[in-house]
């Protein structure tokens, strides 16, 4: 037969930690919240060492916040990529004609051409 560990939250890791040392008994509050003994002991051991915190979830927002920058230079960089065919569709259709659009290709950089055609 296969023993099915349980996993617990961080949250509940830690609050139980913090009644063990509020009540001071790891007997009473493990009976309690239906852990065993040396659970609440171990968890008690990482917390007085400083591996049991909440710094594991912080790690999950940077990567929310760097997530959420990716996503705006990707969408910069796609507006770059639409703007750059459209002048190339432009400039194979009409040739010479349009030296005036190439003029002003050459005096603005492709992002101040991207900030004046998105307004």
């Amino acid at each position: 037969m296969e023993t099915v560990r349980k996993k617990y939250s961080l949250e509940f890791k830690i609050s139980s930690v913090d009644m063990s040392i509020k009540y001071g008994s790891i007997i009473d509050v493990a009976q309690e919240l239906g852990i065993s003994e040396n659970t609440l002991s171990h968890w008690k051991k990482l917390h007085k060492d400083g591996k049991l915190t909440f710094s594991k979830l912080t790690a999950t927002d940077i990567t929310k916040e760097d997530l959420l920058k990716l996503r705006k230079e990707i969408k910069n960089i796609k507006l770059e990529r639409d703007i750059l065919k459209k002048e190339l569709s432009i400039f194979s259709k009409k040739g010479r004609q349009n030296i005036n659009l190439l003029k002003i290709m050459l005096r603005y950089s492709l992002p101040g051409r991207c900030a004046r055609f998105s307004k």
